[in-house]
């Protein structure tokens, strides 16, 4: 079994990375007039968020299911940690957030350049965080951008490790993990009865697992093939989660 410790570890890596998918669609999208202000402050949100998060996992603290990036910044500054004085003023994004997630209508402009900085900076600061096996590259290519997901709506565990997964749009997408199974992270999936308790994290926007396993929902969104090693994704034409 993992120490705590290590496992905390593996949430900032993981965190890092996911923060690192909202800010390719950042540097992707930011500049273009003809995208509104409620995607580029969905995702600047959203990498603040899982920036902070991780950060707080570097910390020896377990992130907490929220939102609010003030929250966030209190308690990194509870365990000792101060973020660019950026973060704290990122709070401002949480109705971005929300927006997105509900549809209302907000009426203040976003300060694009601004944010992206904001997001720039927590980045140079988790960097100097993370042990330096963790530091994601920068002179790699970025991968192919994913379609924006809508809201995951649900998942449900079917035969063969496949995973159905259902978006608020009603797109269905089947999710064959079985090319996952021999990493450290799938194995404990072989056993069925912790396979089927998957779900859906509204936390972290992903179908997860009780032992942490998870799987980033634009990729499946958009069915990509990200090589070997990787799940399986294929669109469902017909039928429901059944």
């Amino acid at each position: 079994m993992s120490s705590p410790k290590h496992d905390l570890r593996d949430v900032a890596a993981r965190f890092a990375r996911k923060a690192r998918s909202d800010e390719i669609t950042l540097d992707k999208l930011a500049d273009d007039p003809d995208v509104p202000d409620d995607v580029i402050g969905f995702h600047t949100q959203q990498a603040v968020e899982k920036l902070l998060k991780a950060a707080l996992a570097c910390a020896g603290v377990a992130p907490p299911r929220i939102h609010d990036l003030g929250e966030l910044v209190a308690l990194l500054r509870d365990a000792d940690l101060s973020p660019p004085a950026s973060a704290s003023e990122a709070r401002a994004l949480v109705p971005w957030a929300v927006e997105f997630r509900y549809d209302d209508i907000l009426d203040e402009r976003l300060d694009r350049v601004a944010a992206r900085e904001a997001v720039a900076r927590l980045r140079s600061w988790l960097d100097g965080l993370l042990p330096p096996t963790d530091v994601l590259p920068t002179d790699e290519p970025p991968p192919t951008l994913p379609a924006i997901a809508p809201n995951m709506v649900a998942a449900v565990a079917r035969p063969g490790y496949v995973v159905r997964v259902m978006f608020a749009d009603g797109e269905i997408r089947d999710v064959d993990v079985t090319p996952l199974l021999d990493t450290e992270v799938f194995a404990p999936l072989r056993d069925m009865a912790l396979f089927e308790r998957v779900g859906v994290d509204d936390g972290l926007g992903t179908i997860t697992w009780p032992n942490g396993a998870d799987l980033d929902p634009d990729v499946i969104y958009a069915a990509l093939d990200r090589g070997p090693h990787k799940a399986r994704i294929t669109k469902v034409v017909s039928g429901g989660l059944a």
